[in-house]
C-alpha cells in the first residue's frame, strides 16, 4: 500500500493507519469549509501578458506540475527556482559535483547491518514510519496486525542515532531493533568523527565509544540522513565532507549512505533531467542560464521590489503548513502575485488576501497530488512511484490540478 503524503513507501496496510502524517490530514479533511475567496478582476492572462519580469517559486511535489513550470517558465522567459527548501538544492549540488555513495531504502533495508541514524528527532517528524519501513523482518511479511499496533520480530541490525535524541525516540526505533544505542552530540561534527574512524586500524577502535566500536565492526554500515532534517548552515560542505570519507572507507570495507529526500525534492529531479540543473533557471534570455544566486527566489524579489509590472507564481502543492514565503514578510512591496496552493485548514479563508490587494493578488485552490487526483511522485529512494488512484477517504472534489492551470496558460501554439 502507497502512502502519498510521505515520501516513503508504506507497503504495510497497518502503517496507513498509525501514520501520525495521514491522520493529520485526515482532521484537516473534515475541517469546516468556508466561502470561496473571491477571483480577482484581472485575469491571469492579463496579468502574465503585461509583467515585464515574471518569476516562478514554491514546493513542487509532482513530476507532472515540475514538468508543466518549466515548460510555462520557457514559454514566458521567465526564472523558477524549486528550490525550497534550500537545504536540498545544497546537498544535490554537492553530490553533483562530488559524486555519491548512495543506497536505495530496499538496499538499505535489506542488505545492512548497522543504520547509522543522523538526527533523528528531525528524521522522525519529516519520516515517521522509518523504524518501521526500515525493519526487514516486518518488510518481509513477518508480521502480525490488529486494530491500531503493528507486531513484528525485531531486526537484528544495529542502529545508532547521532544527535538529540530522548526516551521517547529510543522506544520508538526499539519496537522495531533489537540493539539501538544513541549518541547525544553535534551532528554537524560527525563527517570529522567518522574520518578519524576510517584512519585508524580496526585494534584502535576498541578504545573509542561504544557506538563507534558498533560501527567499526559492521559488514555493512549505512548511514541515514535527508537535508529536510538536518539543523545544519552549511550543509553542502557536510555533504562533501561525508562524501570524502565514503571515499575513504570504501578503500578497506563497504558502506553508502541513504539520503531521504522529502516529496518537495521532486522538483530538483524532474529540472535536472529536462535542464542538466537541479534549480533556479533563468528563461528571461535567448538561451537558458543557470544561476545559483540570481535566479533564486529571495534574489528575484529584491531586484523586483518596486517592480509594479513584476509578477511572481507561487505553486505550493503540500498538504503541510504554508512556509513563510520572502513576498509575504514584504507587505508594503507592489508586487503582483498569482497563488496555486493546495487545501489547509485555511485554504477558503477571504482573510487570507487584504481586499485592497486583490485586484493584483489571487488565490488559485489546487489539488494535492497523489491524493485528490493520481500523480508521479518520488519515494525517499529516488524511485519513480506513480499513483493510479487518488485516496478516496483524504480526496478533496473538484479542485483543479496544478499542472492543468500551468498548461492552460500557456500560449495556444505550445497547448498540448
Amino acid at each position: 500500500m502507497i502512502c502519498s503524503l510521505c515520501s516513503l513507501l508504506c507497503d504495510q496496510p497497518v502503517l496507513h493507519a498509525t501514520c501520525p502524517l495521514r491522520l493529520h490530514a485526515l482532521s484537516q479533511t473534515a475541517a469546516p469549509t468556508r466561502d470561496p475567496v473571491p477571483r480577482s478582476k484581472t485575469s491571469a492572462k492579463e496579468l502574465l501578458r503585461t509583467a515585464t519580469s515574471i518569476h516562478i517559486g514554491g514546493r513542487f511535489h509532482s513530476v507532472e506540475t515540475s514538468r508543466a513550470a518549466i515548460e510555462f517558465a520557457r514559454a514566458y522567459g521567465a526564472s523558477i527556482d524549486g528550490s525550497h527548501p534550500s537545504g536540498m538544492f545544497d546537498a544535490t549540488q554537492a553530490i553533483a559535483a562530488h559524486g555519491a555513495y548512495l543506497a536505495s531504502l530496499a538496499e538499505a533495508r535489506s542488505t545492512s547491518d548497522c543504520l547509522l541514524i543522523v538526527n533523528p528527532k528531525g528524521l522522525r517528524q519529516h519520516f515517521p514510519q522509518l523504524p518501521a519501513v526500515l525493519n526487514k523482518r516486518l518488510a518481509g511479511g513477518e508480521y502480525g496486525v490488529d486494530a491500531k499496533h503493528c507486531i513484528a520480530p525485531k531486526s537484528d541490525s544495529s542502529v545508532i542515532m547521532i544527535g538529540s535524541t530522548d526516551e521517547k525516540l529510543q522506544e520508538h526505533w526499539s519496537e522495531h531493533f533489537s540493539h539501538v544505542l544513541s549518541y547525544d552530540c553535534d551532528v554537524d561534527s560527525l563527517p570529522q568523527l567518522l574520518m578519524g574512524l576510517a584512519t585508524e586500524s580496526q585494534a584502535g577502535w576498541e578504545t573509542q565509544a561504544e557506538w563507534m566500536q558498533r560501527f567499526g565492526s559492521a559488514r555493512y554500515p549505512m548511514v541515514v540522513w535527508g537535508s529536510i532534517a538536518l539543523p545544519i548552515p552549511a550543509i553542502d560542505l557536510w555533504a562533501e565532507r561525508m562524501q570524502t570519507w565514503y571515499l575513504q572507507w570504501n578503500e578497506h570495507s563497504r558502506s553508502s549512505g541513504l539520503m531521504l529526500s522529502s516529496l518537495a525534492n521532486v522538483f530538483q529531479h524532474v529540472c535536472t533531467w529536462l535542464t542538466g540543473f537541479p534549480s533556479r533557471i533563468d528563461f528571461s534570455s535567448d538561451e537558458m542560464r543557470w544561476d545559483r544566486e540570481e535566479a533564486s527566489t529571495a534574489r528575484w524579489l529584491e531586484r523586483n521590489r518596486d517592480n509594479d509590472e513584476a509578477l511572481l507564481i507561487w505553486v505550493d502543492e503540500s498538504s503541510h503548513e504554508e512556509p513563510i514565503a520572502d513576498w509575504r514578510s514584504r507587505p508594503v512591496d507592489r508586487l503582483r502575485v498569482i497563488e496555486l496552493v493546495a487545501h489547509g485548514p485555511n485554504w477558503q479563508s477571504a482573510d487570507f488576501v487584504p481586499s485592497e490587494e486583490r485586484q493584483t493578488r489571487q488565490r488559485i485552490p489546487i489539488g494535492r497530488p497523489g491524493v485528490d487526483y493520481p500523480a508521479s511522485l518520488l519515494r525517499a529512494d529516488q524511485v519513480v512511484m506513480a499513483y493510479p488512484e487518488a485516496e478516496a477517504s483524504l480526496r478533496v472534489p473538484d479542485l483543479l490540478p496544478c499542472d492543468a492551470w500551468l498548461r492552460s496558460m500557456l500560449p495556444k501554439d505550445l497547448q498540448p
